[in-house]
């Protein structure tokens, strides 16, 4: 628990887990709570990059170094056959009647690498989608609370939206009531 200040009217020492602010009535744990929910998914998000941007960069280390290797097997064979000048270079094939070669297999691997970078990437962005997508939810519910409960007060008609959340705030709100403070739903 600790004293804030009410970014609606400006009182100072108001709790952050108080219901409302004694001054103005502004939902100061709904705002605070939406606030640190909004940086724990923030900080959620900045590791899940940062985690993907890791696995990229070690999935471009691999294929570098099988890149380096290829290189090197390939220098090898073009070596053996300038001391082999005279024989004409043989295919191995296997039991399948394939070819076996192993410039195919690289080229796999690193097909196969890249479609894991683009498997992370996308997962990366449809969690920041998501995210985004769930915050804007919240926001709106907010909004039309917030409007229904003015209506509310004023004694306005409200949207059948505007009823819906109000009911459900009120409903939350009297069930809180019959807890102690120590079991409120926070």
């Amino acid at each position: 628990m600790a004293l804030v200040t009410c970014p609606e009217c400006g009182r100072e020492k108001v709790s952050d887990s108080a219901v409302a602010c004694p001054e103005c009535g502004f939902g100061i744990r709904e705002y605070y709570a939406h606030r640190n929910e909004q940086q724990q998914l923030a900080e959620k998000a900045k590791k899940s990059k940062e985690h993907a941007q890791s696995a990229v960069q070690e999935l471009e280390d691999d294929i570098k170094k099988h890149q380096e290797k290829r290189e090197k097997i390939l220098a090898q064979r073009q070596a053996e056959q300038k001391t082999k000048a005279d024989e004409k270079p043989r295919r191995v094939v296997s039991n399948t009647g394939t070819t076996n070669n192993s410039s195919t297999n690289s080229y796999s691997v690193i097909l196969g690498l890249v479609s894991i970078i683009i498997v992370v990437i996308l997962l990366v962005s449809c969690g920041s989608w998501f995210n985004e997508s769930r915050r804007r939810d919240q926001e709106e519910y907010r909004r039309t609370l917030e409007s229904g409960q003015e209506k509310y007060y004023n004694g306005e008609k409200m949207t059948e939206e505007e009823y819906n959340a109000v009911k459900d705030f009120n409903n939350w709100k009297s069930k809180q009531g019959e807890h102690s403070y120590d079991e409120w739903d926070n």
